[in-house]
Formats: C-alpha cells, structure tokens, sequence
C-alpha cells in the first residue's frame, strides 16, 4: 500500500517532470518566435526589392509598362499626384523661405546666444531652486493635515468641534500642526498653506512658459524638417516620385494572391514572387509550430495543476494510506510524456530549421508550377534539414492533412517537384533565347532604317 507520504513524493517528481517539459517546449517556441519576426522582416525586404525591380524608374513609359503588366491603373492617377505635390511643394517652400522662423532662425535657436535657446535655460535654471522650496512642504505631518482640511476649521458647527474633542481628534491635529510647525517655521497653518499655494502656483506658471518657449522652437524644428521635405519634392522630384510610387506599388503587391501573381509575372520577376510566397508560409507555419507548442505545454500544465491539487491536500494530512496505486497518474503517464516532449522537440526543432534555413527561391518558384504544390513540400524538397515524419507534419500543419486528403496523395513526390523545376528552366531559358533573338531582329532592323535614311539623306544633298 502506498502511504501519503508516497503520494506527496511521487506528486513532486511528476510536477518537476512536467515543469522541465513545459521549459523546453517554451525554449523552442521562443526560438521560433524570433524566426517568425525574422521571415516577417524579410518578406517586407522582399516586397521592397520587387518594387524596385518592378519600377526602376518613374519615367511615363516605365510606369504604364508595370501598370498594363500588374493592373495597378492607380499607379499613373498617383503619378499626376505627385506632379501636383511639386508645385504645392513649391509654392510652400516660398511661404517657408520668408517665414521670420525661418530667417532668424539662427538668432532664435544659437546654443549659446539665441533668444529661445537663452530663455529655455533661464527657465530651466528656476525649476531647481523653486522644487527645493516646495520640497519643505512634503512634511508627513502638514500633508495629513491639509488632507484633512486643516485650515477650514472655523467654519466647523459646535457639535463637531465637540465630537472631534472628546474622540482626541482635536488633539492630534494640534500634536501634528506642533511637528509640522517646527520645519515650516510659520505662525498659523492658514499663513503655511497660503504660501504653498503661492509656490505651487509659481511653479506651474513656470512650467507653462517653459512649454511655451520649447514649443516655439519645436515649430523652428518642424518648419526645418517640412523645407527638407518640400526640397525633396522640388530638387529632386524624379527620387522622391519614385520611391513614393514604390511605396504605392508595395502596398498594392502585399495584397496579391502569390501564387496567381507568379504565374502572370515576366520570368524576371519571378523570383522575387516566389519568395515572397515562400516568405509568406515560412511566417505562416513558425506560427502553428508555436501554436502546436502552446497546445503541448497547455496539456501539461494542466496535469500539473491536477497533480498539485491533489498534493495540496496530502500534505496537509500526510498520515494515512492512498485509496488506490497512484503510480501510473505519478510515474508511468509523465515518464510516457518525456519521451514524448523529447521527440516532439527533436521534431518540431528539424522542422523548424528546415524551414528557416531555406533559401533555394529558384527551385522553389520553378516548381510553383507543379499541379500539386505545396509550399511545405518544396522547403521538404530542397531542405538540408531531414524533416520530421509526415504524421507529425500533419499534426502540426492542420491544412497539409487537408491538401493531402484533397489531392489523393500519401506524402510529398518529391522527383515530381524536381522536374516540374527542371522543365520551368528549360521552358525559361527557351524564352530568354527568344526574347534575345527579338532584340537582336530589332536591333538590325532599327539599323537598317537608320542606313536607309542615311542613304536617302546622301542623295538628296548630291
């Protein structure tokens, strides 16, 4: 039989048990946290670099090209815009040039000899003095008693003043006021707070000066931050244009379903789509690694708050025997439990550098037209990383149980995922030579023309 003793024992053990689990799993989630925000971060670079690819510049013909290949109309409506922020930009800046803020802006804000520079630390020089003399009134005894309204006593009826005496309230006031009186120095509480008034509202006059002045020279500071702004505008439009239009276009391409927008793209682009959507279900899957985690460490937790429960309460009266074995609940169930936190450690950890790790973007955008793609089953694919099970991988991706189960398919092909790449890069090489021979057609053919008018030229001069 298994005494209480025993019980408290084995309960210790188990919730030890558990609670190491529960520190591994939460050490892995972590990790996989900082992998979350790291693909978050990459993809926004991703996003970035597309645009720029996407409009190199924001000359009229280059926009039109990306908007007639993306359907983005909006960005050619943008582009008036910003030629209507040049002149608004212009004609701001003339407004600024004249501003008094502007032109004195040196006398105003000199370190040492501007007169808003000079007036801020005259302020900030009375602040001390004045906050050593309110300090004299954070007497413990002066505070109470002006909580209490102290000084509002002759207004008090006779049954009050009564009653305060005979329950020694009146005494400890006058004890209080006697303490108070020796640092403060003043004749009647009355002359004491009519002074604290004053300084407490010398302070806060001071103070709304003190705002006052550094609020005008945050307006210097804003009105110099604006000029550089409408400059930007102004001298250096086509930059400006252009990076504000990438910015348009970024927007625009963060709401793209990738997998359609990679089919339609121009091959050059397309690696930068297919990262994208990589990037997109890296970010996707760290979160239901972590999300399977929190349901792993949640189980245990809850065995553990049962198992203390019921500690609790055999510690309390510890003598006795346990009504039944309790060691398959204590011993056997959290023995079964590490070993399986330590494979599904072990697991979720290959899993999670294997997604991590990948960077192969052109095998991965080649194979996007494989009929049954996945983005799991590429990072499988090409990962240096030896993935976990598919079991296991379904447990933890709820939608690959779901793709399988829709597809007929057992596990990941992955030949078919290679060639499905290699048939891409041929059919793009292919292209990419066709595309070179239309250059060179247009090229002799441009040629040809200028010989001709050449020609025709000669002729009539002789």
């Amino acid at each position: 039989m298994q005494t209480k003793q025993d019980g408290v024992r084995m309960a210790t053990e188990a919730i030890e048990s558990y609670g190491q689990q529960v520190a591994e799993l939460e050490q892995e989630g972590q990790a996989i946290e900082m992998s979350f925000e790291q693909a978050r971060q990459q993809f926004e670079g991703a996003l970035a670099q597309l645009a720029e690819f996407l409009l190199p510049s924001c000359a009229p013909n280059v926009l039109q090209s990306a908007a007639t290949e993306l359907g983005a109309n909006h960005l050619p409506q943008r582009m008036a815009q910003y030629h209507m922020q040049r002149s608004q930009s212009a004609a701001r800046l003339t407004q600024i040039n004249v501003d008094p803020r502007f032109t004195q802006r040196s006398a105003l804000l000199h370190p040492t000899t501007g007169t808003i520079s000079r007036r801020i630390n005259e302020l900030k020089g009375y602040v001390a003095p004045m906050q050593q003399s309110l300090a004299r009134f954070n007497n413990e005894d002066y505070q109470w008693l002006l909580a209490r309204e102290y000084q509002n006593r002759e207004g008090e009826s006779g049954f009050q003043k009564f009653w305060k005496a005979v329950t020694l309230v009146s005494h400890k006031e006058s004890k209080a006021w006697e303490r108070a009186q020796q640092q403060l120095g003043h004749p009647s509480f009355t002359a004491c707070v009519a002074e604290h008034s004053q300084l407490l509202g010398q302070m806060q006059a001071l103070h709304n000066e003190l705002a006052k002045v550094e609020g005008q020279k945050a307006e210097i500071f804003g009105l110099l931050d604006e000029r550089i702004r409408h400059e930007a505008w102004v001298n250096e439009f086509e930059k400006t244009a252009t990076e504000a239009l990438r910015k348009d276009l970024v927007e625009f391409l963060r709401a793209q379903d990738w997998t359609t927008f990679h089919a339609r793209i121009r091959p050059q682009a397309r690696k930068f789509a297919a990262q994208c959507h990589a990037l997109v279900h890296k970010a996707k899957y760290f979160r239901q690694m972590i999300g399977y985690l929190q349901r792993e460490t949640g189980d245990r937790r809850k065995r553990m708050a049962s198992i203390e429960s019921v500690r609790s309460k055999w510690a309390r009266r510890p003598y006795g025997y346990l009504t039944s074995d309790k060691t398959k609940w204590l011993r056997t169930v959290p023995s079964l439990k590490r070993q399986g936190t330590t494979k599904r450690v072990r697991w979720v950890r290959s899993m999670h550098r294997g997604i991590h790790d990948f960077d192969d973007y052109d095998d991965y955008g080649d194979s996007m037209g494989y009929g049954y793609f996945y983005a799991y089953d590429a990072f499988n694919v090409w990962s240096d990383e030896r993935m976990p099970h598919e079991g296991f991988a379904r447990e933890v991706l709820p939608e690959l149980d779901q793709f399988r189960t829709e597809t007929g398919m057992d596990g990941v092909n992955k030949n078919a995922y290679r060639e499905a790449a290699e048939e891409a890069q041929v059919l793009e090489e292919q292209m990419t030579e066709e595309e070179l021979a239309d250059e060179e057609a247009a090229a002799e053919a441009l040629a040809a023309e200028e010989m001709m008018s050449s020609e025709e030229e000669m002729a009539d001069a002789s």
